[in-house]
């Protein structure tokens, strides 16, 4: 899920082309710096060589997990193709190179509303801040739950803000933060 201001969705175009294993060995996407990392895997900040603009790399290792764990890896890049709208990370294109799935994504390079609050250090938010940052999630889950998916892991520090546009009021940010 991603946060941010405006109703409508200015992604850049998908760019099948740079999502190919063919692309990633010839160095069309240069590795900036580590995002994080969860359960299925970790993320880096890429940035094409070719425009400069930048996108997140999910990284599946696929070697240490079980036949099940498999299944539900791939079914993830699948699932994010399908998954339109302003509310939730951009897909951009997927790739299989020595048993490791590469998901492209959307650079969501707010943070997380988890890494948001916690450097708020115990501030109060306005009611309609919450109410806002609420409606976007739901509509979110509202989108993802039409398609007949569900999303089992929904907490504070897998819900992204974008910086790309205004986020919700209240929700500014310095570019220091």
């Amino acid at each position: 899920m991603k946060l941010s201001k405006s109703g409508g969705t200015t992604r850049p175009p998908f760019r099948p082309d740079l999502f190919t294993v063919e692309a990633y060995k010839a160095g069309k996407l240069v590795e900036l710096k580590p995002l994080g990392s969860g359960s299925f895997g970790s993320v880096m900040m890429v940035e094409d060589r070719t425009t400069g603009s930048r996108c997140a790399l999910k990284r599946i290792d696929m070697r240490q997990l079980s036949q099940r764990k498999r299944a539900q890896a791939l079914a993830e890049a699948d699932m994010m193709r399908q998954l339109v709208h302003p509310c939730i990370c951009g897909f951009y294109g997927s790739f299989i190179d020595a048993d490791i799935v590469h998901i492209g994504m959307e650079l969501c390079s707010g943070g997380t509303i988890d890494s948001w609050i916690e450097s708020r250090r115990g501030a109060s938010l306005p009611s309609e801040v919450i109410l806002d940052c609420f409606l976007q999630v739901a509509a979110g889950l509202r989108h993802v739950h039409r398609r007949k998916v569900l999303h089992r892991d929904i907490k504070a520090s897998n819900i992204f803000l974008s910086r790309r546009k205004a986020p919700p009021a209240g929700l500014e940010m310095n570019e220091s933060e």
